[in-house]
């Protein structure tokens, strides 16, 4: 199987290179650390490509080395905010939803013709209950809610990838807490909740790869079990401004 991982170098997503790699799997997968890439590389016999893919200039760079046919696409790049005011990359965009959910569309809708039969995609996501989450997609948040904007238009984006792509596997997934360094820039008590309840990025790990490894229903998982979404009441009217908007940009940055 040839399996393409993003956020490989840390985390969540370098818990599944390692883990697809000892079950023999070819593996490529994509962070920004150049020297623990080379180093899990090693480890792994995994190919290592260096990228921030906040930037959507580097996500089309990095889509354009592969040619060869594409079995999985395991996407876990993510950030959560931890600023008083939203940070913004180079190209404008708030970070955490560049990196969060354009990173994402992104690379998988320019891989779309590399992804062989019955192919899977899964993408980390969130935990399902949007209510209240903002959905205007061109204006930054800040912090948690930022993530949780990403999150929503993940799963909007899964929802609308699945009904268009029926030959493939389309997922997203919520592992649950997870003792990660994405959480240690944010407040003490939220770290030692992590400390404490958090599960190990290996365990992480599994609930992924089981979607690649498996057939299985539906679109969105909580760990092991299927996951309905809490949308906003606008939610199909927004799911087609954020489709509209994020193919603008794809096609701004071909």
């Amino acid at each position: 199987m040839n399996v393409v991982v993003t956020g490989g170098t840390s985390g969540i997503g370098a818990a599944v290179v390692r883990e697809l790699s000892q079950n023999g799997q070819r593996v490529s997968f994509i962070g920004r650390n150049r020297e623990r890439g080379q180093a899990i590389a090693a480890e792994t016999g995994g190919h290592f490509i260096q990228a921030d893919l906040s930037l959507l200039r580097e996500t089309h760079q990095v889509a354009a080395q592969f040619q060869a046919p594409i079995d999985s696409l395991i996407l876990c790049a993510g950030g959560i905010g931890s600023k008083a005011t939203p940070l913004v990359t180079s190209e404008g965009f708030e970070t955490v939803f560049a990196t969060n959910y354009l990173s994402k569309f992104s690379l998988s809708q320019q891989l779309l013709p590399q992804l062989t039969t019955n192919a899977s995609i899964v993408m980390v996501s969130g935990n399902s209950r949007y209510n209240h989450a903002s959905t205007a997609w061109q204006s930054p948040e800040k912090g948690l809610r930022a993530a949780l904007k990403a999150s929503l238009a993940l799963d909007l984006y899964a929802q609308q990838l699945a009904k268009n792509q029926p030959t493939l596997r389309i997922h997203t997934c919520y592992p649950g807490m997870v003792r990660t360094n994405l959480f240690k820039q944010q407040a003490l008590p939220v770290r030692l909740l992590i400390d404490l309840f958090g599960q190990a990025s290996a365990q992480a790990s599994s609930y992924l790869t089981r979607l690649i490894y498996e057939r299985h229903e539906g679109v969105h998982w909580h760990k092991t079990s299927p996951m309905q979404l809490h949308l906003p009441p606008t939610a199909a009217d927004v799911a087609l401004e954020l489709w509209n908007y994020s193919h603008s940009l794809l096609a701004k940055y071909s």
